[in-house]
């Protein structure tokens, strides 16, 4: 029997540092945009292209954005909800 393991290097890896998550305004109504700003630093050695940054709300992806990363830049992503009833809802980055 034959096997073979891929590895991968730890330079190959985009080494991508997420900050604090902010969201303005905290509690929206229904219907409200809401602001989220996520910044995001490449502490890989490369430059990153067309890095998606998006926002999972059960489970589902309810909106994105794309940036672009030079090597050891920080960008900030601003994405728009609105959500679309009342409650706590978990979101994911």
């Amino acid at each position: 029997m034959t096997s073979f393991v891929e590895g991968l290097r730890p330079d190959e890896f985009a080494g991508l540092d997420i900050g604090p998550v902010i969201i303005d305004p905290a509690n929206p109504q229904p219907g409200q945009i809401a602001t989220i700003r996520v910044p995001v630093h490449n502490s890989s050695l490369l430059p990153l292209e067309g890095v998606i940054i998006g926002v999972l709300a059960a489970a589902r992806m309810v909106t994105w954005t794309s940036i672009d990363l030079s090597i050891d830049a920080t960008e900030e992503a601003v994405l728009e909800l609105a959500p679309t009833s009342a409650g706590a809802f978990r979101i994911t980055i």
